[in-house]
């Protein structure tokens, strides 16, 4: 049984596609613990002001999971508010981005999982 606590992974502070701001974030689970087409889970903090800088992945969905705070989220030039509960579905080869835009922490655990060929 493989079980690991998210809130006590190692993390690093790191500026997330070059947001030009940092957050604190570790990876939970990486591809090599899953027999799942699963790449990685990560637990992420964004302070007030920081968040993921716009990028594009590949044939992959990435979902953003909030867990508290609230942000902007973009993808594919289509912006909406995002709060904690909210689920974030980032598209294969889509460009996203997510920026704090509250007064306190955004949390949120991140999921990127291959699409089928």
């Amino acid at each position: 049984m493989l079980v690991r606590n998210f809130l006590t992974c190692d993390r690093r502070w790191n500026d997330s596609h070059g947001s030009g701001k940092q957050s604190y974030s570790g990876f939970v689970f990486q591809e090599s613990d899953f027999d799942a087409p699963i790449h990685f889970v990560r637990y992420s903090t964004y302070p007030p002001g920081s968040g993921v800088g716009p990028h594009t992945h590949g044939n992959d969905q990435e979902l953003y999971v909030i867990l508290e705070g609230r942000g902007t989220a973009e993808v594919n030039g289509e912006r909406r508010e995002v709060t904690a509960g909210d689920i974030i579905v980032n598209p294969p080869y889509a460009t996203h981005a997510l920026r704090n835009t509250g007064e306190t922490d955004l949390t949120m655990l991140l999921l990127e999982i291959a699409c089928k060929d």
